[in-house]
Formats: C-alpha cells, structure tokens, sequence
C-alpha cells in the first residue's frame, strides 16, 4: 500500500491558530504544519496526528504542537504501533503535559484534543480524544470513525436510549464542551480501535472548525476531486468552511484544520514480481507458448501428407474398374 498524504489549515475567525498537526513517514520523519507541502507519498508505516488546542484556558497553541510532538514521540520509542502502545503514549503524553503546566505556571485548563492513526499495509489503527473528528471515504460514501467525546453528544444518546427526554437534552447547557481531553490531568474517556483500509481509500483528520459545513456537502466536495487533487480538494473545503463561517456566524468561527490521506495500490508488476514463485510460472508459460507454437509451425506439412494419403487410398479404390 501507498499513501499520498496533504495538510491544510485555516484560522478562521480567531485570532490566532491553536490546533496542530504532525505526519511522520518512514522517509521523512516527523513534519509539523506543513500546510504549504505538496502531498508526500509514502509507504507504510504512516502516522498522522492532529490537535485542537484548547484556547479557554490560553496558550492553546503551545498545548496542540507539545501534545503532537510528544505523542509521535513516545510511539517512536515504543517501537511498534498497537492499542496497547497508542494507550501508553496517550498516557505519558498527558503526563508530560502536566509537568510542563507546573513548570512554566500555564492555566489548568490549558490542553487539546488528540486524534492520530497509524496506517500499515492493511489496516488503520487510530486513537481519539476529544471532539476532533476521522472521516473516511469509501465507495462514495462518508463514515465517522470516532466517537465524538462531547456533552451535547452524550445527551444526545441518552435520549435516544429513552433515558431522558429529548427537550431537556436538547436546551441542556453546555452542549459544546468537551467530556474528554488532554489536559494533564489524566485521560478520562479514549476510544482506540482498528479498521480495515483499502486502495481507493481517502481519510481526513480534521479538528472541529469543520463542523461549520456539514457532512453531506464534505463528502460531496470530496467526491467532485476523488481525491486525485489533495491540496486543490482542501483548499475547496476550507474556502466552504470560511465563506458559512462569515454568513452563519458573523466570520467567528473556529480554526479548522484537515489533512487527507490517499491509499493507493502498488503497481501490480511491483506486487507480481514480488510473490514467491511468480519466475517459475513465467518460464513455464514460456516452455507452454514454444510448444504450442512449434506445432502450429508443423500443421501445414501434416495437412499435406494427409492430403497425399487420401489421393492414393482413392485411386486403389477405382484401379479394378480400368481396362487392360
């Protein structure tokens, strides 16, 4: 499998941009905020993660790189992706986060969202905190992968499970606080799975700011590129996210941040040549191909001497009738 993977970011309406996202690869290493990149392709593994700061407690955007870098960090030195290592690195990232908060007297509130993916040959293995959101795109459809770990969510939730009523989940306050976050005090709500991924595939990890559009016109804008144009694709949802930003909210509305991943097949001279015993077969089809065609060579004699044998049975058969 090969990925094309391509960042892009918009401020929105804030004064200044708080999330951060990082895309670590086997060639590169790990970049951050490449939002001017063109789309990198890589083999696996691939890691891709995404941060919102959280800017009510201030310094959101120190929050969002720290918790990226630190998180990528961690994974490294795991050396392996699982649920269990995504779990681990979450967990000291936290920690660190908070060491960092006592040191330089930062607000307790201060933190962010996470959610990051690691992609082998195969499958997608990804962790989530918070409201950030990973879309996938398959067959022209549009999939929410995670869990959305927001109070208007779970009120949500528990109305349809009968268990409240929806008025009173609907003008509940607070609806748009997160239930979960890096915050440094540790992780309350995470959710950790792992998914199939397929050639054909585009995955968009974004931060809430894309909330400002809805799914069905993102997965429409998505559609029209199908994914063969990353950054034009991007660019064309955030200039929808900003323009419904300034006429439903005034031009406040959050930052947004998207960075799509493309999975691609091999070549398939490339996946051929590689399986075992694909060189015994090709000799065997050439020795099947010569003999097929040395016979077809010698048919033109055979026809021949068939013809000669049917003359002379012929002429036996009429000898007796001639007179002597």
């Amino acid at each position: 499998m090969r990925f094309g993977v391509c960042g892009r970011q918009s401020q929105g309406g804030r004064e200044y941009q708080e999330d951060s996202w990082l895309v670590s690869t086997p060639d590169t290493g790990a970049v951050l905020n490449d939002n001017a990149g063109a789309p990198r392709k890589t083999g696996a593994p691939l890691l891709v993660v995404l941060s919102d700061g959280i800017g009510s407690g201030g310094h959101g955007d120190v929050a969002s790189q720290f918790i990226v870098t630190r998180f990528r960090n961690h994974l490294k030195e795991a050396g392996c992706v699982s649920p269990e290592a995504l779990r681990a690195a979450i967990t000291r990232t936290d920690k660190d986060l908070s060491q960092l908060k006592k040191d330089k007297g930062y607000g307790r509130s201060m933190g962010g969202t996470l959610v990051a993916g690691c992609f082998d040959e195969s499958s997608l293995t990804f962790l989530s905190v918070g409201d950030s959101h990973l879309f996938r795109f398959r067959d022209d459809e549009i999939h929410y992968m995670n869990e959305k770990h927001r109070f208007g969510s779970e009120q949500d939730e528990l109305a349809g499970l009968g268990r409240k009523a929806w008025p009173e989940a609907l003008r509940q306050y607070g609806r748009s606080s997160i239930t979960s976050a890096v915050i440094g005090s540790g992780i309350e709500v995470c959710q950790v799975a792992t998914r199939d991924v397929r050639p054909g595939d585009l995955y968009i990890f974004a931060s809430d700011g894309v909330d400002t559009i809805d799914g069905e016109l993102l997965r429409r804008l998505v559609s029209c590129f199908q994914g063969a144009r990353q950054p034009e694709a991007l660019d064309t949802i955030l200039t929808a996210v900003d323009e419904t930003g300034k006429v439903n909210e005034g031009g406040e509305h959050d930052n947004t941040t998207l960075v799509m991943v493309r999975c691609e097949a091999r070549p398939a001279e490339a996946r051929d040549s590689s399986r075992p015993g694909s060189a015994p077969s090709t000799r065997a089809d050439a020795s099947l191909s010569g003999n097929r065609a040395a016979w077809t060579s010698r048919l033109p004699g055979f026809a021949l001497l068939a013809a000669v044998l049917l003359f002379a049975l012929l002429s036996l058969s009429f000898w007796p009738s001639i007179p002597m």
